[in-house]
């Protein structure tokens, strides 16, 4: 499987998606961007790369994200750094986009419930007066938190990965004003410091 030429890993990606095994299609495409023999980037990668992210999003695998960006990094850096800048800027506009979703989906769960006209219940009376949150913080931190996490280190990665080179200096400075807007819109202050 590890002697897959990029094209046939993504035909194989594509239709384990379609049967529902998308970490097993994250496997493929991972084992093609560290296989040694496809380290000449072609046109082929940049699709790859994408899917591989856009799976690595889907599934919320950072790591493998960080350690594939590297890798297709090393392949594309002194062939096609335009590449490399898109697969960056796709990979996080995913990350933003789910985090969004996610910020929708908080604020329509407690929606749903102010339109049943729901009573308080005991429950929530106690557990909001022990913990001193509100609905809303507790619907936030179950589905917000995990994504605002995962965007966070997607932007700390691809800064990490761009960092001293000069090749990549712009996309650096992209990157770097896109984190300081996403601390603005989610008002995360500990992590602009």
């Amino acid at each position: 499987m590890v002697f897959m030429k990029p094209e046939s890993a993504l035909r194989r990606a594509e239709e384990l998606i379609d049967v529902g095994k998308k970490q097993r299609a994250l496997e493929t495409l991972f084992e093609v961007i560290t296989s040694r023999r496809h380290r000449t980037w072609t046109k082929t990668h940049e699709p790859l790369m994408e899917k591989f992210l856009e799976l690595c999003v889907e599934l919320k695998k950072s790591q493998l994200a960080k350690d594939g960006l590297h890798q297709y990094k090393t392949i594309s850096q002194t062939v096609s750094v335009k590449s490399l800048e898109d697969v960056i800027m796709k990979f996080l506009k995913l990350g933003e986009q789910r985090c969004s979703e996610a910020r929708q989906a908080a604020t329509n769960a407690l929606v749903d419930i102010d339109d049943l006209e729901v009573i308080q219940t005991p429950e929530s009376l106690l557990l909001s007066a022990v913990s001193g949150e509100s609905q809303q913080d507790r619907t936030d931190r179950d589905m917000l938190a995990p994504w605002l996490k995962f965007v966070w280190e997607s932007y700390k990665q691809c800064l990490d990965l761009l960092k001293n080179n000069n090749r990549v200096e712009k996309i650096y400075q992209e990157v770097a004003q896109m984190g300081f807007r996403f601390c603005q819109q989610y008002n995360r202050r500990p992590e602009f410091r």
